[in-house]
């Protein structure tokens, strides 16, 4: 008696495309950058609030350290690496040092003014070239004076002219000279109220510089 072979069955679960390969991570390479974020930002924000002196330098090198911080933390915590959390916290560094050393910077810019002396290079040349110190109060000859001392603190001999708003006996404007003030050396004098006869208390007298001029 012979029998006929029925269709195969199929099979309980057909075979599926198979879909893309989901990319691997890679959390070793993450966490060294975020090491580094994290390193350079912190040192950026320490720069910011060092105690010591980086005068006109701070916020610039604070940059250089914020910048690449940032950076490193950004690609640290985005595609395969992502979620990394060394790389998240050198984000945050890096962002807070950058916006700390933009607002110091926006801050010391000079804003402009009207002045009442065009050409005005009094600023440079007391950051780079003079130091102008004014002593306390004491009895001159003529009544009520305060020492005036200019010291060349550049790198060549230069002669110099403070213009000095005096107040007191009146307000007044001295000017302080000195010719071929050699590197390092100081000179001193007196500058007194404006009249011969300062009746006021020695507290009246007081001293700002206007204006200084160098050749």
């Amino acid at each position: 008696m012979s029998t006929t072979s029925g269709p195969a069955n199929p099979p309980a679960h057909p075979p599926t495309a198979a879909g893309p390969a989901a990319a691997p991570s890679d959390p070793a390479k993450g966490a060294g950058l975020g090491v580094l974020a994290v390193v350079l930002g912190a040192i950026g924000c320490l720069l910011l609030v060092a105690p010591f002196a980086l005068t006109g330098t701070r916020a610039y090198l604070a940059l250089g350290f914020a910048l690449p911080g940032l950076a490193l933390g950004i690609a640290g915590s985005t595609g395969r690496r992502r979620g990394n959390a060394l790389a998240v916290a050198g984000s945050i560094l890096g962002g807070i040092a950058l916006g700390l050393a933009v607002i110091m910077l926006v801050a010391g810019t000079p804003k402009s003014s009207p002045n009442a002396f065009p050409d005005d290079r009094t600023a440079e040349i007391l950051h780079n070239d003079l130091d102008v110190r004014l002593g306390e109060r004491h009895a001159g000859t003529d009544g009520t004076a305060v020492t005036v001392t200019l010291r060349n603190k550049g790198l060549e001999a230069a002669s110099f002219t403070v213009l000095i708003e005096v107040t007191g006996g009146g307000v007044c404007e001295t000017p302080v000279s000195v010719d071929d003030l050699s590197p390092g050396a100081s000179y001193q004098t007196e500058v007194g109220a404006c009249s011969s006869t300062n009746s006021g208390p020695p507290h009246a007298l007081q001293l700002k510089v206007l204006k200084v001029t160098k050749e």
